[in-house]
C-alpha cells in the first residue's frame, strides 16, 4: 500500500510540476444547462433547464481538475391532462468534481473532453389534484450517484473573459437510474 501512494504522489508531482505560464491557472464561471431524459423518463418529463457555478484549476495545458455546483428541475409532461391530474416535478441539487484533458485547437479556442462524478440530491415533488383546482404538496428526497462524459470548448470574448459550450452524456442513478443529455452554456473568467 505505500508504495502506491509513493507511485501516486510521484505521477501527481511529475504532472503538476510541469507548469506552464502561457495559461490562466484557475478559471470561475457561471453556467446555463438545458438537459433531456433518454429512456423512459424521456416519455414523462420535459425537457429540463438549470443554472450552476464551476471551478477549475489548471497547472499544466493538458489537463485541469475542477468542481461545479448546479439546479435543475424537470417537470411532468403529463400534468393536468386528463389522466392524469396530479402535477409532478423533479428537482436536482448536483455536487461533482471532474477532471478535463485539453485538445489542440485553433488559435483563439480552447478545445477538451472529460469525465465528472457527481452526489446528487433529487427531490420528487408532488401535488395531488384536490379538486377545485387546490393542490397538497408532496415531496421526497433521494441521494444519486451521477457521471457525465463531456466535451466542448471555450473561445476568448475579451481579455481575461471566454465564453464555454459543453455537450455531456450523463447517468443518474436515481430509483429507475436514466441517462440523459445536457448542453451547456457559460460564461468564464480566467484568472
Amino acid at each position: 500500500m505505500k508504495y502506491l501512494v509513493f507511485v501516486f504522489i510521484m505521477c501527481a508531482n511529475l504532472l503538476f510540476s510541469q507548469y506552464d505560464d502561457s495559461i490562466a491557472r484557475n478559471s470561475a464561471g457561471l453556467i446555463g444547462n438545458y438537459s433531456i431524459f433518454l429512456g423512459d423518463y424521456g416519455a414523462t418529463y420535459d425537457n429540463g433547464v438549470g443554472i450552476g457555478l464551476v471551478y477549475e484549476h489548471r497547472e499544466v495545458r493538458e489537463y485541469s481538475l475542477g468542481a461545479t455546483v448546479s439546479y435543475q428541475r424537470w417537470a411532468d409532461v403529463r400534468n393536468n391532462s386528463e389522466s392524469f391530474l396530479n402535477r409532478n416535478f423533479i428537482d436536482n441539487l448536483k455536487i461533482g468534481g471532474f477532471a478535463k484533458a485539453h485538445i489542440q485547437a485553433p488559435d483563439g479556442y480552447d478545445a477538451y473532453f472529460g469525465i465528472g462524478l457527481s452526489y446528487n440530491s433529487v427531490d420528487y415533488i408532488s401535488d395531488i389534484n384536490q379538486g377545485n383546482n387546490r393542490f397538497a404538496r408532496f415531496s421526497s428526497n433521494e441521494g444519486a450517484l451521477g457521471v457525465d462524459g463531456f466535451f466542448g470548448f471555450r473561445t476568448r470574448i475579451y481579455e481575461n473573459i471566454k465564453a464555454d459550450a459543453k455537450a455531456n452524456l450523463g447517468w443518474l442513478g436515481i430509483e429507475n437510474s436514466t441517462f440523459f443529455v445536457s448542453f451547456d452554456v457559460g460564461v468564464i473568467y480566467e484568472f
